[in-house]
């Protein structure tokens, strides 16, 4: 039998379930299917009233964020900040441009400084690549602007476009790329 043919067997099937799915929804309370409005108790906001208040600043630069390698005698220097509000956005695929600078050193040790999604990103995939890691930071999580940050993928960046290198926009789609193959 071919798939568009449609035997007896089948079409019986297909009736008797159509039929128990017609016989259960008419059975069911009008109620709940009933446009009736709704109320809803007034929302008491007033300062007073107020808990607290959590504020993640997320700094950014206009020319968009810096991933860039500086020595500094014998030990390597990668500048990896500025993402704004991207920064779990971008935090794997930058993570990994920073970790590919550090590649050609032979260097199997790094320290990495804070511990927001940045920082956790950066050092969790030099440990993947076999290095060994330290973190600085003056707070862990929860206390930290990462883990207040309400994180989704989508490719977009805060910079400036007008101030933005090709340099850097060639670095925000190698970004976006692995970024979006890791999640």
């Amino acid at each position: 039998m071919r798939m568009g043919e449609l035997n007896r067997r089948r079409f019986l099937q297909s009736a008797v379930t159509a039929s128990a799915a017609v016989a259960v929804a008419s059975s069911l309370p009008s109620r709940l299917f009933a446009d009736e409005r709704r109320t809803f108790s007034p929302v008491k906001v007033a300062r007073e009233r107020l808990i607290r208040s959590v504020v993640g600043l997320r700094p950014y630069r206009p020319g968009g964020f810096l991933v860039e390698a500086q020595r500094l005698g014998d030990k390597l220097l990668i500048h990896h900040y500025g993402h704004g509000g991207a920064g779990i956005t971008l935090s794997w695929g930058s993570a990994k441009l920073a970790v590919d600078l550090a590649r050609p050193s032979g260097l199997n040790r790094c320290a990495v400084l804070g511990c927001g999604v940045i920082g956790l990103s950066t050092a969790r995939l030099f440990q993947r690549r076999g290095g060994s890691v330290t973190i600085y930071t003056k707070d862990l999580p929860p206390e930290t602007t990462s883990n207040i940050a309400g994180g989704f993928w989508y490719p977009t960046s805060v910079y400036d476009v007008r101030t933005a290198t090709p340099q850097f926009l060639e670095q925000f789609n190698q970004s976006c790329l692995t970024a979006n193959q890791a999640f």
